[in-house]
């Protein structure tokens, strides 16, 4: 079959020739890599064969070069590197002159094409005119050629980073205003340029500092907002959002003429709810970022306190889309939910504030006739109750308490849901401290328990009510009469003492009404009663004693009728066992040693049993949740736990390799850490498969979200310190395998990478030490000689973390000054260069600056050490410069 003739079947409907073709372009890419993508960029160039042809052609060439596989995209892309020049050339000149195309599909596929080139090496090296030329094209073609550039433009800066498109961001902000500005008249080039401009504006900074090329590109925004088109609309708000979480600092001059008026004529919008969405949202992301510079204030950045100085602008449209309820899927979207969620950051955001502006209208709405009103009432008081000051917010909680209590008796269903969302909200105030009558008390548990048989929305609600009073009124019952929580105390009574066993029956009975798979009730119900068994005093216990013995029976029995289930009924049972689970295992940490005893046998069997069920392709589908009682069993009487670890030992290697079940394999990291926390030594005939298990996930895991490998390499890290010096042997592969990480595109899952490696680095370097003196550790000149390998490895991840000090935790700086601790006292002046530098002296400040005693005392002893290094080097510039 040639290739056109495959490229014609592959999108067949006949599942024959599809396979067929796909087989075709495989081997034909397998035995002939350079011509057949050459001739795809043909195919997909020439007008003389059918859009469907072209259209495959480009799919097939972008699929060439990539891959949700990060391992398997990274060996594409070393094919395209490997190319000759020439034919790589060949390949990029098809490719731009394909943007040239009549159809916007098209279009669309080789701007796709072209990004994937892109993203093969840095694109400054192996394709340096590629930006030049689109934005050529941006500015001298029209329509679709325009268009297709343009998304290119937007793909590339999506996906590559700023430090490699920084030398071309002027020509980017150029061709982009040029297509957005409103003397464009083709609609789909300007949107095309407003996701451009979002996709690149992280690049902008020099640009945004510059006063007149900023007015240039407020005015183009700004303008844009103003289209006729909704979806213009949408983007160039969209856009403006963006800016003002990226450029808060420079936004005052702008804020009063523009800014405000655009997103007040936003939500005014009744013509779309995207457009009114977007103007809520920009409120909501503004509240977000002026929170965070309120709570973390930094000398070097700028408060303006827009939210609080447009208050009474902003509120009341807010608070008449709440008034707006649609009787629409729960899961969609509209302005009312978001106003909703806009509201309560205005008042976390404003604080006190937030009352005069809120309260008057809750005061002529409560009771309204029509429900909407009403409903909207109750919603603006809920959201209220975050932000002030609770000593000035419990006289108005107290003032609302019979309404909205009356509220759960309203003939509409919305009211209801409201109230009892707004009840769970003020359980926050009632169960603290002495601030409630018990009357009052008594009236409220009275409420919800009558309304757990209501709808699965109104009585989801009162199980989350009941979570917080579970909660609230234990710290009350450990709260001394000035005004200190006894955090470990377990209190003699609490105030739901009384109807504490007729509560967890009658959440057991919520859990199993029929209809709880709606709104989450089943979860809600369950999670009460995990709070309640968490929260309960010394004269509950009895009850604790009860439902465990309860629990257990209902999962064994589950297990028990597995081979007379079909799928949807263990799907069923599945979804019990694992909220089951969940409340077994906090009630295992509330059990006394001697109860806890009785029943240790028969939890460690109910959980192998529900990992046998996996092992048999049977899955209960809460294999985590097994993992993590066995893992609290263990930690809980490790003594009495060990000998089950050889009979453990298969399930934890079936766990770990379950690479498509990223929740079951961290449960097991879990178990495995904690295994060598609690035994060390003892464990050592373990360690290799282990070790080997471990490895194996960091390094062949396609992991592009972070959900496992961070938590890989910190078990990696955790079994050598537990190890010590019996670790030795596997130190040179867990360095090896640690530097092999592929970097992910993803900025935070890579810091969180980052974090994990240097405290696995930590780990490993302690393992090696063979003898320790207080602070100062020796090490064999052979542990020197492959550290002084690594070294180059692990410097760079301390600068990277110290370049993302507003994302990296206090564990961080920790490892960090241990790992830069650890390198000077090996190495001593030998290391000066590579750690004689202004990030880490200022990440060491700003450890030195931590509440943590820890920290600060590491930072301070790491920065004596480099102060001592520079001054035996001779050196007359202090590290404390």
């Amino acid at each position: 079959m040639d290739l056109k003739t495959a490229l014609e079947l592959i999108l067949s409907p006949d599942q024959t020739q599809q396979k067929a073709a796909e087989r075709a372009l495989a081997d034909s890419l397998g035995s002939d890599f350079v011509p057949t993508i050459a001739r795809l960029t043909e195919l997909a160039k020439t007008s003389d064969v059918s859009d469907t042809v072209r259209q495959s052609a480009a799919m097939a060439f972008k699929n060439t070069l990539t891959s949700k596989d990060a391992s398997e995209k990274l060996r594409k892309q070393q094919m395209w590197l490997m190319m000759p020049n020439d034919a790589k050339d060949f390949v990029k000149k098809n490719l731009l002159e394909t943007l040239l195309t009549d159809g916007p599909g098209l279009g669309r596929a080789i701007a796709q094409c072209v990004t994937a080139v892109a993203l093969c090496g840095n694109v400054a090296v192996e394709w340096p005119d590629l930006i030049p030329t689109l934005s050529q094209l941006v500015m001298e073609q029209k329509n679709i050629s325009k268009q297709s550039a343009l998304e290119a433009i937007g793909y590339i800066c999506e996906e590559i980073t700023t430090d490699v498109l920084s030398p071309y961001s002027g020509t980017i902000v150029t061709a982009i205003m040029n297509g957005m500005q409103k003397e464009e008249p083709n609609i789909d080039v300007r949107l095309a340029a407003a996701t451009a401009f979002q996709n690149a504006m992280d690049f902008f900074k020099p640009h945004f500092a510059q006063p007149q090329e900023r007015d240039y590109m407020m005015t183009v925004t700004c303008e844009a907002t103003q289209a006729a088109d909704p979806r213009m609309k949408t983007a160039a708000l969209q856009c403006m959002v963006r800016i003002v979480q990226l450029y808060y600092r420079f936004m005052e001059p702008y804020m009063a003429p523009a800014l405000l008026p655009i997103s007040c004529q936003a939500m005014t919008n009744t013509d779309s709810d995207e457009v009114v969405l977007q103007g809520i949202e920009f409120w909501s992301s503004l509240c977000e970022l002026e929170i965070d510079l309120k709570n973390d204030i930094d000398e070097d950045e700028v408060y303006f306190g827009f939210v609080q100085k447009n208050l009474s602008l902003v509120t009341p449209y807010l608070l008449q889309w709440l008034t707006r309820q649609a009787d629409s899927d729960e899961e969609e979207w509209i302005p009312s939910k978001a106003a909703h969620v806009c509201l309560t950051l205005l008042s976390e955001c404003v604080e006190d504030e937030i009352a005069p502006a809120v309260v008057p209208y809750i005061a002529q709405n409560i009771q309204n006739p029509d429900w909407h009103y009403r409903d909207a009432a109750c919603v603006a008081f809920g959201c209220i109750l975050d932000g002030p000051d609770p000593k000035k917010l419990m006289p108005m909680v107290n003032e609302a308490y019979d309404v909205v209590m009356s509220m759960m008796a309203d003939e509409s269903m919305q009211v209801r849901d409201s109230a009892a969302w707004v009840i769970q909200r003020m359980c926050e105030f009632i169960g603290t401290g002495n601030t409630m009558r018990a009357d009052r008390f008594a009236n409220t548990l009275q409420i919800l328990r009558q309304n757990l048989n209501s709808s699965p929305g109104v009585a989801l609600n009162v199980c989350w009510a009941l979570t917080t009073l579970a909660r609230t009124s234990y710290e009350s019952a450990n709260t001394t009469p000035g005004g200190e929580v006894q955090a470990t105390r377990i209190p003699p009574s609490t105030a739901l003492s009384p109807v504490f066993p007729d509560l967890i029956n009658e959440l057991f009975q919520v859990g199993f009404r029929g209809d709880s798979m709606h709104n989450n009730l089943r979860t809600a119900a369950f999670e009460a009663v995990n709070q309640l068994m968490l929260h309960s005093p010394q004269d509950c216990y009895p009850s604790v004693q009860k439902t465990a013995v309860q629990i257990y029976q209902y999962i064994a029995g589950a297990l028990t009728q597995d081979n007379s289930m079909d799928a949807a009924k263990r799907a069923h049972f599945g979804d019990y066992c694992q909220h089951w689970l969940v409340i077994l295992n906090t009630i295992l940490k509330r059990l006394e040693p001697a109860d806890r005893a009785q029943i240790r046998a028969t939890v460690y069997d109910i959980c192998t049993r529900t990992l046998d069920l996996y092992r048999n392709q049977h899955s209960f589908q809460a294999e985590p949740e097994a993992l993590i009682c066995l893992t609290t069993l263990m930690d809980l009487d490790p003594k009495e736990f060990s000998a089950c670890l050889d009979g453990l030992h298969p399930y934890i290697t079936l766990a770990l390799t379950s690479y498509n079940e990223h929740t079951i394999v961290n449960a097991a990291l879990s178990l495995v850490s904690g295994i060598c926390h609690n035994y060390e030594a003892s464990v050592i005939r373990l360690v290799p498969s282990f070790v080997e298990h471990v490895i194996r996930l960091i390094s062949q895991l396609n992991d592009p979200s972070g959900l496992v490998k961070p938590r890989a390499v910190c078990t990696l890290g955790d079994i050598a310190l537990s190890m010590g010096s019996l670790y030795a042997p596997y130190a040179v592969m867990s360095f090896e395998c640690l530097r092999n990480i592929v970097i992910p595109q993803d900025v935070d899952v890579w810091m969180s990478l980052v974090e994990s490696v240097l405290e696995a680095c930590v780990g490993l370097a302690q393992c090696l030490e063979t003898q320790r003196d207080g602070l100062k550790a020796t090490y064999t000149d052979d542990v020197r000689t492959m550290m002084r390998a690594y070294a180059s490895f692990i410097v760079p991840l301390i600068v990277s973390a110290s370049e993302q000090l507003s994302l990296i935790s206090d564990g961080c700086v920790q490892n960090c000054a241990i790992m830069m601790s650890i390198l000077c006292q090996m190495f001593g002046r030998e290391m000066l260069p590579m750690v004689d530098k202004q990030e880490f002296f200022n990440l060491l400040q700003k450890g030195k600056a931590q509440k943590g005693t820890k920290t600060r005392t590491l930072c301070s002893i790491t920065l004596k050490e480099l102060q001592k290094l520079k001054t035996s080097n001779g050196s007359g510039d202090a590290v404390s410069r």
